[in-house]
């Protein structure tokens, strides 16, 4: 029994072994199989919902602090405006929002009302997601989308066109930094500011945002909140109707499914974990302001004097109309407008 009792042993033992390496072996087959559908899936839908520029050229602005961004030109049509148009996106967003190819795009209406259109991906977005060497995209925030990305878009613009003043068009965060851009020392530069559904208030809100960016902040790696890929994985099956109370971003009717799909896999980025909890902070606390340096934002907006049109849906779960109408009040503007 004494010779055996090794054996016995010694086989179960290999066995053990065998089974562990085989279970190794099928894991890693099939994670390398998973790995392949996905990569075969981005490539298939990728170019299935590929997307076909109609800009007129593609530019690059020089922030202060060497950060690159791009900026797509849309050339006027028919007879020509004298004053130019900035188009900036919003928050987990880029520059295909306000130019998704067709009837949906922003600046091809503004390009054939016979407007020069400069259409911005901000810094940790779309082609402007690559940082200069020794900075990173976690610590993008609204701050330096207002004092260094702002005002390079503004340079590079008066460099085309020669024009020392801008319309700054912006949608959800794209308007809350126009808003901003006016209290600063760059408010000679905007001819006008048009904020669509950017929330200024955050006591009119539904529950449902401030969960958004709490899950977020939980979910951030490596500094951002990685959803891109997701979203990519699960655009080609949205098809589904978005049930009323979480209809935050879209409002199904308004937009054809192939197109919410189509949106899903190119429009929408991986917001930084520090620009997250910044609006997690002014919903909680119901504020709106920035760092460095600290600046009250919704006091300065009494100081805004260029022309201002503010414009909310009347469905919109992130900016309501009540958010809208208590920011247009607060606007010290002599023209400014409020469109429902």
């Amino acid at each position: 029994m004494t010779a055996r009792a090794p054996t016995q042993g010694f086989g179960y033992t290999r066995g053990m072994d065998l089974d562990g390496t085989t279970a190794l072996a099928v894991t890693a087959l099939g994670s390398a199989a998973v790995a392949v559908a996905v990569k075969l899936h981005y490539r298939f839908w990728g170019w299935v919902y590929r997307l076909h520029p109609d800009s007129d050229g593609e530019l690059t602005a020089i922030c202060q602090d060497g950060w690159a961004l791009r900026v797509s030109h849309f050339v006027p049509r028919g007879e020509r405006r004298p004053t130019p148009v900035i188009l900036c996106h919003g928050l987990s967003a880029n520059r295909w929002n306000l130019m998704l190819p067709g009837r949906h795009s922003l600046a091809s209406a503004l390009r054939a009302a016979g407007y020069e259109v400069f259409v911005v991906d901000l810094r940790g977005s779309g082609e402007s997601a690559r940082p200069p060497r020794g900075r990173s995209n976690a610590e993008v925030d609204f701050d330096a989308h207002v004092g260094l990305d702002a005002p390079a878009v503004l340079d590079l613009v008066e460099k085309v066109t020669g024009s020392r003043r801008a319309f700054w068009v912006g949608h959800s965060m794209g308007g809350l930094i126009g808003l901003a851009l006016a209290q600063t020392e760059h408010k000679p530069a905007l001819a006008g500011v048009v904020a669509v559904g950017s929330p200024a208030h955050w006591d009119f809100h539904q529950p449902i945002l401030r969960h958004l960016l709490r899950a977020g902040l939980y979910l951030t790696i490596g500094g951002q909140f990685r959803h891109q890929w997701l979203l990519k994985l699960v655009a080609p099956y949205l098809w589904l109707p978005v049930p009323g109370d979480l209809a935050v971003v879209i409002h199904g009717p308004n937009m054809d499914a192939a197109t919410n799909r189509k949106a899903a896999f190119h429009v929408l980025g991986d917001p930084s974990k520090r620009i997250l909890a910044q609006f997690e902070g002014w919903l909680r606390r119901d504020r709106w302001e920035t760092q460095q340096p600290p600046r009250d934002l919704r006091t300065g907006l009494a100081d805004i004097a260029c022309p201002v049109l503010l414009i909310t849906g009347s469905r919109d779960n992130l900016s309501p109309a009540a958010n809208m109408e208590a920011t247009f009040g607060k606007i010290g503007a002599p023209d400014k407008a409020l469109v429902t």
